[in-house]
């Protein structure tokens, strides 16, 4: 859940020497493109082309995560130009400072629940934002005789 420009910041980890204080070490993220995701904010966007049947008729879509699981999302709906669908709780892990004291947060029970010594990683949380379908419908380049019968007599 970290994004592009954000700091990650080592406090007087640096270089030592006897007369100073050490500086601080200073991580700027710069997120890499991806050949099939566009991330926006916490969501990642998924472009989807489309076939005007599948559009009309309904289809599955398979997409391969970045965990490396494969969703298959089934579309119903009539997918019209620019339709988007949202599958909740598929995009990018939230990140919430480790000073979060937000009461009854997964976070904050995480806490309650460790020992002393352990770390509490801040993703524990499980949250995650959400995966965005986004539709471009492809339209034939023609149609022959009889489909445009049929599509006729469909009454489309």
């Amino acid at each position: 859940g970290i994004k592009d420009g954000q700091e990650i910041v080592f406090k007087e980890t640096g270089n030592r020497s006897q007369s100073e204080t050490p500086g601080d070490v200073i991580f700027i993220i710069k997120e890499k493109k991806h050949q099939r995701f566009v991330r926006e904010k916490d969501n990642l966007v998924y472009k989807v082309p489309i076939s005007l049947s599948k559009a009309l008729l309904g289809t599955i879509v398979k997409v391969d995560t970045l965990d490396g699981r494969v969703l298959s999302i089934p579309i119903t709906d009539i997918v019209h130009p620019g339709y988007e669908h949202i599958v909740t709780g598929e995009g990018m892990p939230l990140h919430v400072p480790t000073n979060d004291t937000n009461p009854g947060s997964q976070l904050d029970k995480a806490r309650k629940k460790a020992q002393p010594q352990q770390v509490i990683d801040d993703d524990l949380r499980g949250e995650r934002g959400d995966l965005i379908l986004r539709f471009d419908v492809v339209f034939p380049e023609a149609l022959s005789a009889q489909q445009k019968k049929t599509l006729r007599a469909a009454n489309l």
